[in-house]
């Protein structure tokens, strides 16, 4: 039985503040929208200002392995700006639609396929990253009422956030190996990163996940995904899946 790692508090661990308070800003989202998308947790979860998981390799419950299969905010636009904007030109075109459609498809489950070992990756073999310095800037982007979300601690929080991006370079240690994570979006609060000790390059903020990974006292993940979760991992599965067999179509119809 492997033991769980001292709770942020101990006087031997340095002073970063896992689970320490502070605002996000932005609106908060209406209820019936957070009862879609945030997970509850579960009654024997950690508590917030605790770090509390289970030595690698662990256990990553099948809708965890599910979710890093779904689709991304920007990946969902960028392939309906590809696909459905200039529908016209596909109809007229044969070929051009099927040049498109052989390049974009294996991009598009290339990047799947990279997402999903990497997520998979990290929750299996991560460890409580140590962070020692934090950098914010501006970035160039402006959002109006986007969801976003901003991790303190194990928890996440999302809001409708109308205003300029932030761009934060978060470097840490892991198992005294140094690593670097660029956080968009909200700044980087102090909010836990998990990163693999066997490439401490590759690391993320729980608020990264499409899901919550706050674990149980015995430091193993839950496994719950939202409804409106399954419901987004439903659509792009069929979108991804759709995009195979009009590329299979698309190529036969045009050969044939």
């Amino acid at each position: 039985m492997t033991e769980p790692q001292v709770p942020y508090g101990d006087p031997q661990l340095p002073d970063v503040p896992y689970g320490g308070p502070g605002p996000t800003p932005g609106a908060t989202p209406p209820r019936w929208l957070r009862r879609l998308f945030e997970e509850p947790d579960p009654p024997d979860s950690v508590p917030s200002g605790a770090v509390l998981l289970a030595e690698p390799p662990r256990a990553v419950p099948l809708p965890y392995r599910l979710a890093a299969l779904g689709l991304g905010g920007w990946e969902l636009f960028a392939v309906v700006l590809a696909v459905l904007a200039p529908m016209a030109l596909w109809i007229t075109s044969p070929a051009l639609r099927t040049v498109a459609l052989l390049v974009g498809t294996p991009l598009l489950l290339w990047t799947r396929q990279r997402r999903y070992a990497r997520m998979v990756g990290i929750l299996r073999w991560g460890r409580v990253a140590t962070v020692t310095t934090s950098t914010s800037r501006p970035s160039s982007s402006s959002f109006t009422n986007w969801p976003m979300r901003q991790a303190h601690g194990w928890d996440v929080t999302s809001v409708l956030f109308t205003g300029k991006g932030t761009t934060t370079d978060v470097a840490y240690t892991v198992d005294s190996r140094p690593g670097q994570l660029t956080v968009r979006g909200l700044p980087y609060a102090d909010g836990v990163i998990l990163a693999d000790p066997r490439h401490p390059g590759r690391a993320m903020v729980v608020s990264q996940f499409p899901h919550s990974v706050k674990p149980r006292l015995d430091g193993r993940y839950v496994g719950w995904l939202a409804p409106g979760r399954w419901a987004w991992l439903v659509l792009s599965l069929a979108l991804e899946v759709g995009l195979v067999l009009l590329t299979g179509w698309s190529v036969r119809d045009l050969v044939g």
